[in-house]
């Protein structure tokens, strides 16, 4: 019984070490390979084993507990590495250097800045094709726009992709790199958005917003 609280003391700094050794572990393999849901299902069953299977040996459940927040943690960066990829949509990517109109949900709060307001849209849909379109861009809009989360707008701009930029001190900032861990493949910049009527986003995330600027104020 005695071992068994030196594991108690000890098991929050092993699970911490657990979970942040799979979650970054679970980012590196998804790099390197096309691993898919069955995988991520696969670790997910693995840690419930391990826990069942330890579940009346006192000795070995706190070794059993940090195995399995690793196994989880592990199948958790596989999807956050898979959710960051960007794939390439057609539709815009057809458009990449034109003047177009899309038609979409803000899906982030505003980045309001001194000269101008930032948003990322979920695309629905470029107004000059009868084609569905799923990609994220970041349309750049005048100072002062009237916009918020969960707003559904209808922007044009000359759409364009991400690049990277001087830093300074002889460094480049991964400008596509930092938006892509984002989701977000494409740029609008000196846009304009005309937006519409009614909400478009989770309810939740809006309380959360709204209580944060209510907090601010």
């Amino acid at each position: 019984m005695p071992l068994f609280f030196w594991y108690a003391y000890r098991m929050p700094v092993w699970v911490f070490w657990g979970l942040i050794s799979g979650f970054v572990l679970g980012i590196g393999v998804r790099s390197l390979a096309a691993v898919g849901f069955s995988f991520v299902l696969l670790l997910c069953l693995l840690a419930l084993c391990v826990l069942l299977v330890s579940w009346s040996n006192v000795r070995a459940f706190p070794r059993a507990v940090v195995c399995a927040v690793f196994l989880a943690a592990f199948a958790f960066g596989v999807i956050r590495a898979d959710s960051a990829r960007i794939l390439v949509d057609p539709v815009l990517a057809a458009h990449v250097g034109e003047r177009v109109v899309i038609e979409g949900d803000v899906v982030r709060e505003p980045d309001v800045r001194d000269g101008s307001v930032r948003i990322v849209v979920s695309v629905q849909r470029v107004a000059s094709s009868s084609e569905p379109t799923h990609a994220m861009v970041l349309a750049i809009l005048p100072a002062f726009t009237d916009v918020s989360y969960g707003s559904r707008v209808r922007v044009e701009g000359v759409l364009g992709i991400p690049e990277a930029f001087d830093a300074g001190h002889e460094r480049s900032f991964d400008y596509p790199g930092y938006l892509a861990s984002q989701g977000v493949a494409y740029r609008m910049a000196f846009a304009q958005a005309q937006v519409q009527q009614g909400f478009h986003g989770n309810q939740f995330m809006r309380f959360a917003l709204d209580t944060k600027h209510c907090i601010m104020k």
